[in-house]
């Protein structure tokens, strides 16, 4: 077995890009405003997403969409 170390290309294939590249200052800024509203960084996208759509209904952010609070049987 060689000692040398292999590409990742060399076993899995070159990488593709699937979407736009975002710049890295987006990321900390989402991370940071996430924090401060008190929820995962996920959460705080669906958000961003919810609003930007005017889907209001799928805004995790909303009480009355947290899932936390609804009944489970």
């Amino acid at each position: 077995m060689s000692t040398e170390k292999q590409h990742r290309s060399h076993w899995k294939g070159e990488r593709r890009q699937l979407g736009p590249r975002l710049p890295v200052a987006l990321y900390d800024a989402v991370e940071r405003d996430a924090k401060a509203a008190g929820t995962t960084r996920a959460d705080w996208l669906v958000h961003l997403a919810a609003v930007h759509s005017d889907r209001p209904d799928l805004d995790p952010a909303k009480p009355s969409n947290n899932q936390e609070m609804l009944m489970t049987g």
